[in-house]
């Protein structure tokens, strides 16, 4: 349960773990091997899969007056929301988590993998403010976390992660190298392979982005792509070829980086997870500039990326546009 990724196998036991503890009248542990079920199809970018969990979750914590069970199912539906691009819906409903386990959420010295498990929704509750457009509180958030954390190997692995993914999010490779770097730190055997690529993805786009040996980092982030989140697909994918077209840009390879996000955009389409979809037009908007596409075209581009990124509440990438608005303007 605690990989949270494992394969078909893995998720027959959970199914079957979660029958037995509901038959024993153990619902809170049937709601914990239910939900692991559920994060490893959304991990695997199931999301047909992955909806009716998600959807059973919340009804059974509706249902429930056991806020473990109740913030389970908020948890779980507000990241689908997230996922499928509903942005603002997405932290509305793990705030309502939050404020449900303010009283009750697990101890790690009482309950290691209930607490591990909560690890990752206020994670991603932190990914997804800062996608909301409140960066400052997403920093004091992932700032609490990275304190939870503590030395805990596999604790900093998820801090990490996220961490670095946002800064990137946010175009800050500063904040994305130094949680990178912390989180390669307490596992330099690369044992969690798929939040450890994370990590080492936003190192590259970081140094690319700042200028060390750019071309050489989009090359490295390409291999980690395609070798560890393509098969089997992993959550993220279609971020992550977005911003390797970014990091092609600052290499100054535009082919490279038109390669990248037509990549991008096929993960957008093939998988459905479509939270990105507003970072990947705004690159593709850069793209165009630097391609040196008249100002008319890159602003329609730029325009189609505020103008989506402002439907899906995604008020992040909604201010990146109007960034380049203005320097259109300027």
């Amino acid at each position: 349960m605690r990989s949270i990724y494992g394969g078909t196998a893995a998720l027959d036991l959970l199914e079957r773990s979660e029958y037995l503890a509901r038959s024993l009248g153990r619902h809170r542990e049937a709601t914990d091997f239910l939900f692991s079920r559920w994060a490893g199809h959304a991990q695997s970018i199931e999301l047909d899969r992955a909806a009716p969990l998600a959807r059973q979750l919340f009804e059974n914590g509706q249902a429930s007056a056991d806020p473990t069970i109740r913030a389970y199912g908020l948890n779980a539906w507000g990241i689908h929301q997230w996922a499928i691009g509903n942005i603002g819906q997405g932290v509305r409903y793990l705030s309502q988590a939050g404020q449900a386990l303010s009283d009750d959420a697990a101890r790690r010295e009482d309950d290691t993998l209930r607490h591990d498990l909560q690890m990752l929704p206020a994670s991603i509750f932190a990914e997804m403010t800062a996608q909301h457009g409140d960066i400052h509180t997403a920093q004091v958030l992932f700032d609490a976390l990275e304190v939870t954390a503590g030395d805990d190997p596999y604790m900093v692995t998820v801090w990490a992660s996220m961490a670095a993914r946002t800064a990137a999010n946010t175009g800050d490779p500063a904040r994305a190298l130094r949680a990178a770097e912390r989180g390669i730190a307490v596992d330099p055997e690369f044992t969690f392979v798929f939040q450890g690529t994370y990590q080492r993805l936003a190192r590259g786009w970081a140094r690319a982005m700042t200028g060390q040996n750019p071309a050489g980092a989009a090359a490295e982030m390409a291999r980690l792509i395609t070798t560890n989140l393509l098969d089997p697909p992993r959550s993220c994918v279609a971020t992550w070829f977005g911003l390797l077209g970014e990091a092609w840009l600052a290499a100054g390879q535009p082919d490279e980086a038109a390669a990248a996000l037509d990549r991008a955009d096929w993960a957008l389409d093939a998988f459905g997870q479509r939270y990105p979809e507003g970072l990947i037009l705004l690159i593709r908007a850069r793209l165009l500039q630097a391609c040196g596409e008249p100002v008319a075209v890159v602003r329609v581009a730029a325009e189609r990326a505020r103008s989506l990124s402002v439907e899906r509440e995604a008020h992040l990438y909604a201010h990146r546009a109007e960034e380049l608005l203005r320097e259109l303007d300027g």
